[in-house]
C-alpha cells in the first residue's frame, strides 16, 4: 500500500490577490503579577526565542543577579587573601633580614682582613682571601626557604591583584 501526502502552500502574489498567511497571535496574558508586569508576554506565536523575547529578558536579569552575588563573594575572598599575603610577606621579610646575616662573612673575618691590611701582611691577606668561609649548609637552606616563601607570597599577592582587576572589569561590562 502506497500513501502520499500533498501539501498545499499559498504563495503571495500581489497581482493575483492571494494573501500571505497570518501569524497566529498568542492569547493575551493579564498583567496580574509582578513577573507579568515586569516581563510582558510575547505577542506572536513562533517568536518565543527571538532576540527580544521574554525568555532572554528573564534570563539576563536572573544571570545578572546571580553574577552580582558570585562576584561579591569572590571579591571579598580576594580581599582577605590579599591582606593575608601582604601581612605574610611583611613577616617573612623580617625573618629574611635577620637570617640573611648568616650568609655574610663574619665580623671576625672582616677584622682579620683589616688587620692584615694595616700591618701590610700580604701572606696573611692572601690566606684570608683564599680561605674565606662559606656559609653553612643549614644557613643556605633556611635562607633559600625564606626567599622562596617570600617569592610565592608576592606572586600570590600579584595574582590577587590581577583577579580583582578582572572582577572589576567584568562587573563594569555587565
Amino acid at each position: 500500500m502506497h500513501a502520499s501526502a500533498s501539501l498545499s502552500v499559498l504563495i503571495y502574489l500581489p497581482d493575483k490577490g492571494y494573501k500571505p498567511p497570518e501569524i497566529p497571535r498568542l492569547p493575551i496574558e493579564e498583567p496580574n503579577t509582578d513577573f507579568k508586569r515586569k516581563y510582558p508576554a510575547d505577542t506572536e506565536l513562533g517568536q518565543e526565542l527571538a532576540d527580544n523575547a521574554r525568555v532572554w529578558k528573564v534570563y539576563r536579569d536572573e544571570a545578572m543577579q546571580h553574577d552580582d552575588g558570585l562576584l561579591d563573594g569572590w571579591n571579598n575572598t580576594i580581599d582577605i587573601l590579599l591582606t593575608f599575603a601582604g601581612l605574610f610577606s611583611a613577616a617573612v621579610t623580617a625573618f629574611v633580614v635577620e637570617s640573611y646575616q648568616f650568609l655574610q662573612p663574619g665580623t671576625l673575618d672582616l677584622g682579620a682582613a683589616l688587620y692584615a691590611l694595616a700591618v701590610n701582611d700580604t701572606a696573611m691577606l692572601h690566606a684570608l682571601a683564599t680561605s674565606s668561609p662559606q656559609p653553612s649548609s643549614p644557613a643556605r637552606w633556611i635562607n633559600g626557604l625564606w626567599f622562596t616563601s617570600l617569592f610565592f607570597s608576592l606572586v600570590a599577592a600579584f595574582l590577587c591583584i590581577l583577579v580583582k582587576q578582572w572582577l572589576d572589569e567584568y562587573k563594569a561590562r555587565t
